[in-house]
């Protein structure tokens, strides 16, 4: 299962908008790993991040203190 979110102009029409906040967006990866945690089907100890531009840091900030993360990938220049 992939679970995606834009962090940014995300489509959900959830609130605050247009907010550029290192840490909102990496809360934003540990709440993406809490709600793939509630699903059955999803295998715990084999959750991965991946993290596509400068996501690719709030990705790694993420996986540091989260040991649920098993994996990260980044796209980054």
């Amino acid at each position: 299962m992939a679970l995606a979110f834009d962090t940014y102009n995300g489509y959900s029409g959830g609130e605050p908008r247009h907010i550029s906040s290192a840490v909102i967006f990496v809360e934003d990866f540990h709440a993406g790993v809490d709600y793939l945690g509630t699903r059955e089907f999803v295998d715990r100890e084999r959750i991965g991040v991946l993290g596509i531009c400068g996501s690719g840091s709030f990705a790694l900030s993420a996986a540091q203190v989260d040991t649920r993360i098993k994996a990260v990938a980044t796209v980054s220049m």
